[in-house]
Formats: structure tokens, C-alpha cells, sequence
């Protein structure tokens, strides 16, 4: 059986976003790394800010629901991530 990637990750690695998210950062830092004497490009550099923006989000998602004790929140955020890093950039920009 072939093992299906997206983003160069593998499918059943998904179920863990934090994990997935560390796999597509790893791989652009891989990247980058590799072309030391190439210049450095932009694209090489997103895969990393997102995981940055998207991992405080998720953190934040966390901490606000540990601390508000909205435990429902928390899981859904926890099963499905996107739930979670909306609500942490929404947190931050004073949207909840």
C-alpha cells in the first residue's frame, strides 16, 4: 500500500496536526539548509511562519480554554485544529 502525502507528510500523520505542522517545517528548514549558496527564497521561509503563527494560535487556543474552563471549545478544537488556530488569531486580534 502507497503511503499518500500531503505537503509531503503523510496522510495518517494529519491526526496529529502539531506533528504534521513539525514534519512541514523541518522539511522547509531541510530546504534552506541544503541551498547555502543559493540565495535564500521566500518560499522556502512560509512553511515556517505559518507553523509559527499556527502553533502560538493553537497554544493560545489551549491557555484560553484551560483557563475559562470552556471544555467543550477545548475539544473541539483539539479534534479539529483549524477550530483552534481561528480562535487563537481571534483571540489576539479581540474577536472573542
Amino acid at each position: 500500500m502507497e503511503n499518500k502525502k500531503i505537503f509531503g507528510v503523510p496522510i495518517t500523520l494529519w491526526l496529529f496536526p502539531p506533528a504534521a505542522l513539525f514534519l512541514i517545517v523541518t522539511n522547509a528548514i531541510k530546504s534552506i539548509l541544503s541551498k547555502k549558496k543559493e540565495r535564500i527564497k521566500m518560499n522556502n521561509f512560509a512553511p515556517l511562519l505559518v507553523f509559527i503563527v499556527a502553533a502560538g494560535a493553537w497554544f493560545q487556543h489551549l491557555y484560553t480554554c484551560f483557563t475559562e474552563e470552556s471544555w467543550g471549545f477545548l475539544i473541539a478544537g483539539a479534534l479539529f485544529f483549524p477550530v483552534a488556530i481561528v480562535h487563537g488569531v481571534g483571540i489576539w486580534f479581540g474577536f472573542w
